[in-house]
């Protein structure tokens, strides 16, 4: 909703900023980027099902430790810390990446 609303406001031709169109799709990059990443290691190295998510764990962890220092740097001081937002990554990376392993191995079957 908050990157149709700015899409609306670019192609509107108001004058307000795009600032929360740009806000809303800084998050939706970082995750494309992330779950591509995850993906692409998967398939190159083909890993077994037990190591594909620590291989997602470990791309999730420094994906997010880094948007993290630029946003912290860049944008505003975030509101969770480091360690909070290091372990969603983790987590969620870890989750892309079992997920990575198992979508590769049915396209293999098929």
């Amino acid at each position: 909703t908050l990157a149709v609303s700015g899409l609306m406001m670019i192609i509107g031709g108001q004058s307000e900023s795009s600032a929360r169109f740009l806000s809303g799709m800084d998050i939706g990059l970082f995750v494309g980027v992330m779950i591509g990443s995850i993906w692409g290691v998967v398939r190159v190295f083909e890993p077994s099902v037990y190591i594909a998510p620590v291989f997602g764990g470990a791309l999730g962890f420094v994906f997010t430790v880094i948007y993290h220092v630029l946003e912290e740097k860049f944008v505003a001081p975030s509101d969770h810390s480091l360690m909070v937002i290091a372990t969603i990554g983790t987590c969620g990376g870890a989750f892309f990446g079992f997920f990575s392993d198992r979508f590769r191995e049915y396209l293999e079957e098929r």
